[in-house]
């Protein structure tokens, strides 16, 4: 599936480009990028995801598949998505220290618009919402 442009997705995938950085904190309070257009898209630009949920399972990956790669001197490139309201407590203060640290969320596409309200809605009402 391709992302038309001037959506509520392309907004959120204009954060990715140009790709600059090894590794992308996202902060996701409103679960936007568990929409799986939006991370086919950023997958097809050759960033792999992890998700920080459980943090050991979590940081054996990290070590073992990123640091190690990048100690070596490998590129690679990884978004680290990070599903939480309290947007610094739960990520390792190495991750903030090396990436680029993103923010999305309901009240940054909507700015004029009730943030609380919006969240009640389903993802699939957002493309006319952002389009008016």
């Amino acid at each position: 599936m391709t992302i038309k442009p001037h959506t509520w997705h392309a907004s959120i995938l204009a954060k990715f480009q140009p790709k600059r950085e090894s590794m992308l904190v996202v902060i996701d309070p409103d679960n936007l990028l568990q929409n799986e257009a939006l991370l086919a898209e950023i997958q097809n630009s050759s960033y792999d995801i992890l998700q920080l949920e459980d943090e050991v399972t979590f940081r054996n990956r990290f070590e073992r598949n990123y640091r190690s790669r990048w100690d070596n001197g490998e590129p690679r490139h990884v978004v680290v998505i990070v599903h939480t309201t309290e947007s610094q407590r739960h990520i390792p203060f190495d991750l903030l220290q090396k990436g680029k640290r993103i923010e999305v969320s309901v009240s940054a596409l909507f700015p004029q618009l009730n943030a609380l309200t919006l969240c009640q809605l389903d993802h699939a009402y957002y493309d006319d919402i952002y389009t008016a």
